[in-house]
């Protein structure tokens, strides 16, 4: 019992050297129009225009979309870190949005890197103030329109199953 506990806390420790950063978003959907091929608010059909600005109207602005987080254990760690949650904060254009925790767990063999898929759906409304250019162009810096100077960023913790534990070095991942 005392080597699968010290393999164990290996594993975690390991998660020490383990780099995180994003390295897509992907099925971008602002209020039933999808952005992924969008390029600009110029771009932009009068129909998706429009039932864009019709969720404004209605006092809602739905966004949805998948970021694809990578975890990379260096190829020179000798042992395969073990990731069991995750904590995080998304921050859109540097303004804390949403915050969760991942409950799952992730062996992140050396040199390896693992993709951590993360769904989020959020009212931009609940977080921005914005006339409807800003809040589309900040949706299109989600889907990686060019030129678009919008911020996409990502806080983390870890934790382990019993207790949480902050990272060692605060962290952000930033597109």
């Amino acid at each position: 019992m005392l080597n699968w506990q010290c393999r164990t806390l290996r594993a975690w420790q390991a998660l020490r050297q383990v780099d995180f950063y994003i390295d897509r978003v992907s099925d971008v959907n602002l209020a039933g129009v999808e952005l992924d091929h969008v390029r600009s608010y110029e771009d932009l059909t009068l129909e998706q225009t429009l039932r864009i600005s019709q969720a404004l109207a209605r006092g809602t602005l739905p966004l949805r979309f998948q970021l694809h987080l990578i975890a990379e254990n260096p190829a020179d760690n000798p042992v395969t870190a073990r990731l069991e949650r995750l904590e995080w904060t998304l921050l859109l254009d540097d303004h804390p949005t949403l915050s969760g925790t991942l409950d799952q767990t992730y062996r992140l063999p050396p040199g390896e890197p693992q993709e951590i898929p993360l769904d989020f759906e959020l009212d931009l409304l609940d977080f921005f103030e914005k006339n409807l250019q800003d809040l589309v162009e900040l949706a299109l810096a989600l889907a990686g329109a060019e030129g678009v100077t919008k911020r996409v960023s990502s806080k983390r913790g870890r934790s382990s199953k019993r207790r949480s534990v902050p990272c060692p070095i605060p962290a952000r991942f930033v597109s």
